[in-house]
């Protein structure tokens, strides 16, 4: 994990209670940033597995794609680090 990240006992209960959690520190700003980018990327050039769900009349809609960490050097840095991982098994 970057130096700040730290799974507390109040982030484990939040956790459980609402199934998502924010950790802050979990990974560096750099790490992030490629995540955007990349994240732009698929966005802009989906593979052909790739979803869009949207309710007509609201302006959101929830966009996923399959193995990004395959197609992706962010993604699949970040699969390959320790902290996501160490994180999950703490929450």
């Amino acid at each position: 994990m970057a130096s700040g990240a730290r799974v507390t006992d109040a982030a484990i209960d939040s956790f459980q209670a609402n199934g998502a959690v924010c950790i802050r520190g979990a990974f560096d700003a750099d790490l992030i940033e490629r995540l955007r980018a990349d994240t732009d990327e698929t966005i802009r050039h989906p593979s052909s597995m790739h979803r869009i769900a949207k309710t007509p009349g609201e302006s959101g809609q929830f966009f996923k794609d399959y193995h990004m960490a395959r197609r992706l050097p962010a993604f699949e840095d970040f699969v390959r680090r320790p902290a996501g991982g160490e994180i999950a098994a703490r929450l």
